[in-house]
């Protein structure tokens, strides 16, 4: 599981940035998108390694 902070740096946002952006939205559902779109490359990455 990824902070906040982290999630920002990945979409290119400062922190106070990020969360004035997507205060409305619950963060744990940013989260798991996050999770899951860093699951899907990572599992692209094995692929090409193999």
């Amino acid at each position: 599981m990824f902070s906040i902070k982290q999630i920002a740096d990945a979409m290119g946002h400062k922190l106070e940035t990020h969360l004035k952006s997507y205060s409305r939205l619950n963060t744990k559902d940013l989260e798991s998108a996050f999770d899951s779109v860093i699951c899907k490359l990572e599992n692209k990455v094995e692929k090409f390694k193999n």
